[in-house]
């Protein structure tokens, strides 16, 4: 059985800690890939200041280019909006029937899941591999797992690649388990709305992002001011 993870995201632009995740699920979860999801039309955000859908898929391309394991899935392009995780997953599930899906996402975003359309239900549908993130950890996962799904069964060992563990009965129709998997992954406190201000000061994104989304980025400077607002010379 196939064992591909699922990055999704508005990607509004991509940068190294979007990369970097994808590369620990790939390599510690030991999946075959990783698919990099742009969302086409994002539920929970305003696209005020949203670069176009392809521009966004352009820029994740570029990013991954060469790395081996991960690619960019347009998807959520072809489907109903808003682009909401169910959606995206059932598409997954009917495109790719014998195929084991690795939902990942971080913490602050598995604590939100319940509120997400459908959300409760999600881990049933995929396995969940969560990564710490902004000071959110194994303790704020512990108490979100007890809290929305007391019926989770934790692992007395955690499954290969994670420090972490929890199963759910197999749902109807499902012959196996779901898990959601706590990943241990290097702190890299950078975010696309950080990344968005440096942009807009005329400063450098270099290693922040791959060389290829910052060159790309001044390339179409005229489309993304027009959404990011007008990037301003830069003295140091």
């Amino acid at each position: 059985m196939k064992r591909i993870g699922i990055l999704g995201g508005c990607f509004n632009p991509v940068h190294a800690g979007h990369i970097r995740l994808a590369l620990e699920a790939l390599e510690g979860i030991g999946l075959e890939r990783v698919d990099l999801v742009p969302c086409f039309s994002p539920p929970h955000k305003d696209e005020d200041g949203l670069l176009g859908f392809g521009l966004r898929s352009e820029l994740v391309r570029q990013a991954i280019d060469a790395i081996s394991g991960l690619r960019v899935d347009t998807i959520e392009e072809h489907l109903e909006t808003p682009s909401y995780t169910w959606r995206t997953l059932a598409a997954y599930h009917e495109r790719e029937p014998e195929a084991d899906l690795f939902f990942i996402l971080g913490a602050g975003d598995l604590l939100a899941l319940p509120r997400w359309k459908q959300g409760p239900d999600l881990v049933r549908q995929a396995n969940f591999v969560v990564a710490p993130r902004a000071g959110l950890g194994r303790q704020e996962v512990e108490e979100c797992i007890a809290g929305h799904w007391p019926e989770a069964e934790r692992l007395a060992h955690p499954l290969p690649g994670s420090t972490a563990a929890w199963r759910f009965a197999p749902a109807s129709g499902n012959n196996e388990p779901t898990f959601i998997l706590l990943l241990p992954i290097p702190a890299l406190d950078i975010s696309s709305s950080h990344l968005r201000e440096l942009w807009r000061q005329g400063r450098s994104l270099h290693c922040l992002t791959p060389w290829a989304v910052s060159t790309m980025l001044l390339a179409r400077e005229q489309d993304v001011a027009a959404t990011w607002g007008p990037r301003r010379a830069h003295r140091p």
